[in-house]
């Protein structure tokens, strides 16, 4: 004769066997999330800033060649980017970018002017398979407006003549002599001329040798040697002097730099002459950049990455 209450036991064990073999079954795992977008720089393959809700983003400031990163946190297998409502591209792979890139050489990609929505969206599979993440969605506004001039720069001041000696007053009616005439005073100095340069432009090897960069917000200097196509990058600049002081005597180039690494040693930049004039901004590539003639007219160590004359 069984007992009643063994049978209830033995159901009560069951259920609960049952309930930890359950448990014991299934895969227990958090889905990584997107943490922000940042705007890339395709020509340099720098980031131009953090992309943010209300934003703006001026072409004629961060360059026209752009892609944008979504960086992520977590478990993430991979991130779908969706623009104004369509999927453009599904990356299974960091950095995870909008417009794809070859082992962190971005490619570029275009944003129309007006405003656009983006959203990077994690999932815990390749391809936009498995559970959906946290993702991040990014309402931003597209212009192409020139940005404000910089301030004029003064020439510098120049020194008054010196004042001319008094006179010599002659000695006492003993057959005296001529009297002293005193120093004819220096003529002044020239007056400097500020000439800003008329024409600008970077130039790129590799494949970008064709491509031109004259509307880039920023020019760079750049010289790894032959063996890296594609990372060495060149400055132009054109000087109109029609209406300067002739002749001459002295000329001082201004210009406005820094490094774009922290940490990094300072770097040589130099300037070159060229006889070529007849390079324009809008049509300079590194095929058909100028020459340069001779040596270097001078050169100067740039360091740190805060801009400086």
């Amino acid at each position: 004769m069984t007992h009643p209450s063994r049978r209830a036991d033995r159901r009560v064990a069951a259920t609960a066997s049952a309930v930890v073999e359950r448990l014991e079954g299934r895969a227990l795992f958090a889905v990584g999330a997107v943490t922000g977008l940042t705007l890339v720089n395709a020509a340099t393959d720098k980031d131009a800033g953090a992309l943010t809700a209300g934003g703006t983003v001026n072409l004629k400031v961060v360059g026209t060649q752009l892609n944008v990163r979504a960086d992520a946190a977590g478990s993430v297998g991979s991130v779908k980017f969706v623009l104004d409502g369509k999927t453009v591209r599904t990356e299974n792979g960091k950095p995870y970018s909008l417009f794809t890139d070859t082992n962190g050489d971005y490619k570029a990609g275009a944003f129309a002017v007006g405003q656009h929505t983006l959203s990077a969206v994690p999932y815990a599979g390749t391809n936009g398979t498995g559970t959906a993440g946290t993702p991040v969605t990014v309402k931003f506004t597209v212009v192409n407006s020139p940005p404000a001039s910089p301030p004029p720069v003064s020439p510098p001041p120049v020194s008054p003549p010196p004042a001319s000696p008094p006179p010599v007053s002659p000695p006492p009616p003993v057959s005296p002599p001529p009297p002293v005439s005193p120093p004819a005073s220096p003529p002044p100095p020239g007056t400097a001329t500020v000439v800003r340069a008329a024409a600008d432009a970077a130039v790129r090897n590799g494949s970008y040798a064709t491509q031109n960069f004259g509307l880039a917000a920023d020019m760079w200097v750049k010289n790894l040697g032959t063996g890296l196509a594609g990372y060495n990058r060149n400055t132009l600049l054109s000087f109109d002097v029609t209406g300067a002081t002739d002749p001459a005597t002295s000329a001082t180039l201004r210009l406005f730099g820094r490094v774009d690494r922290a940490g990094g040693p300072a770097i040589a930049v130099a300037a070159y002459g060229s006889a070529d004039t007849a390079w324009t901004e809008a049509g300079v590539t590194w095929a058909n950049q100028p020459a340069t003639a001779g040596a270097p007219l001078g050169a100067i160590p740039v360091a740190g990455t805060t801009g400086q004359w």
